[in-house]
């Protein structure tokens, strides 16, 4: 019997008394589970709720039973769990699928997709991100009744690709591997993998081809490393902080350094950085890392900050790293205060650039807790963090 049905919904059951002549034929009906079904004094049975019942039927101290087994029909199908796999646009996630009424029968579903080129569906409903389609693709995903073809439910996920082109991209974002800009490292993670985080973003001032933007490592090279001797190149060695922010800033040979294998920072500190591997290959469009030079951390430095840059031997309100930390942390999603993997140091970072002013064993370096900028010996050791030029 099936509950609600007008076929099956219903059932009369005939008792037959033995003999035909007996005094007293008069039944009594009696069901063993009223949930399930209910019966009258004349024999019919409801189908109330699923399971089986015993309908039992008494005339003179016999008895006689039938066993009535009832469905309930499956007559909806919800999904929940859509917002989740749109929150972030990861495209992948748990889909729930829910089964009205709560006691139906059967509440298992099949789940289908209507593009599973794009979003795959299994059979427990996890949604995962096949492909990004070239324009935006709304996908629909199914869960069908097993009990009853006709009854399903559905929804739309809209998926298209949550990149920004790095001609587009803004300070605080994200570069993958794919050489495209996300919003957080948890989407370049999804769509390629985190390599850097956008920290400058010029005007073009090199060539109008090209973004002289900077990006710098999500990651210290190695912890600790030793500023090596000096090997020349063309960061040609300063003593005038002025100068090396105004004139080495490397945004002049930012073509150069996106298209060649080499870059005109040639010196032992800068070919450090040649070793990272915390991303296993250079992002698409980018140069090699190198090391940055004290311009440039400058340059970072403000843009990051939104504040005044790197001074010389001047003391500052702001602790720059904590300002700087504020846009990798929220490309991480954690807290304002709670540390993460990205952070820079309050310590020293090395320059790409030499201070001549002390002979060539001083190097300059950008000490991350105040912004100031100043001279070491190479032998003294600093945290290396590469960047990339786009």
């Amino acid at each position: 019997m099936t509950v609600g049905s007008a076929e099956t919904g219903t059932a009369i059951l005939t008792a037959d008394v033995d003999p035909a002549y007996a005094s007293d034929k008069t039944v009594f009906w009696l069901t063993s589970n009223k949930n399930v079904a209910t019966v009258d004094d004349h024999g019919k049975v409801t189908a109330v709720g699923s399971g089986e019942a015993k309908i039992t039927a008494t005339a003179g101290g016999k008895t006689a039973t039938c066993t009535v087994k009832v469905d309930v029909p499956a007559t909806g199908v919800s999904i929940s769990g859509a917002d989740a796999i749109n929150a972030g646009s990861r495209y992948t996630g748990q889909l729930t699928a829910t089964v009205t009424p709560a006691t139906a029968t059967d509440a298992s579903v099949t789940w289908s997709s209507s593009a599973p080129d794009v979003l795959s569906v299994d059979a427990n409903g996890k949604v995962s991100l096949v492909a990004l389609p070239a324009s935006t693709t709304d996908v629909t995903i199914t869960a069908t009744s097993n009990a009853d073809a006709s009854v399903k439910g559905s929804i739309v996920i809209s998926v298209s690709d949550p990149s920004v082109a790095l001609a587009s991209a803004s300070v605080g974002m994200v570069i993958g591997k794919n050489g495209k800009a996300y919003n957080t490292v948890a989407l370049a993670n999804t769509y390629s993998s985190a390599a850097a985080i956008i920290a400058y973003m010029g005007n073009g001032e090199a060539n109008s081809s090209y973004n002289t933007g900077l990006a710098i490592s999500l990651a210290d090279v190695s912890g600790e490393k030793r500023w090596k001797s000096y090997q020349g190149g063309n960061c040609t060695a300063q003593n005038d902080f002025n100068t090396i922010i105004s004139d080495l800033n490397g945004l002049s040979h930012t073509a150069t350094l996106v298209s060649a294998e080499h870059r005109d920072h040639g010196h032992d500190a800068a070919l450090a950085a040649d070793g990272y591997t915390s991303t296993t290959a250079t992002p698409v469009g980018c140069s090699k890392w190198f090391l940055p030079t004290i311009g440039q951390w400058k340059l970072m430095v403000e843009a990051m900050c939104g504040s005044t840059g790197l001074t010389y031997n001047s003391s500052q309100d702001i602790f720059k790293a904590a300002e700087f930390n504020k846009k990798i942390r929220a490309a991480y999603g954690v807290s304002e205060g709670t540390s993460c993997a990205g952070d820079v140091k309050t310590n020293s970072y090395w320059s790409s650039v030499e201070s001549s002013g002390y002979g060539d064993i001083y190097a300059w370096v950008m000490f991350f807790r105040d912004g100031e900028a100043y001279i070491s010996r190479k032998n003294n050791t600093g945290y290396v963090r590469p960047v990339l030029a786009f």
